[in-house]
C-alpha cells in the first residue's frame, strides 16, 4: 500500500471515531435521562 492510501485510511478512522464519541455521547445522556425520568436505579453491570 502506498502511504497516501494510509492516510486516506487514517482520516476516514479519525472521522468515524470522531463521530462515534459524539453519537455515543448522545446516546448516554438518553439512556441517563430516560433512567433518571423513570427512576430506575443505574447499573453499569449487569
Amino acid at each position: 500500500m502506498t502511504l497516501e492510501q494510509w492516510i486516506e485510511i487514517a482520516e476516514v478512522l479519525i472521522t468515524w471515531g470522531f463521530w462515534f464519541i459524539i453519537y455515543g455521547a448522545i446516546a448516554m445522556s438518553l439512556g441517563f435521562g430516560i433512567l433518571a425520568i423513570v427512576n430506575k436505579p443505574i447499573r453499569f453491570f449487569r
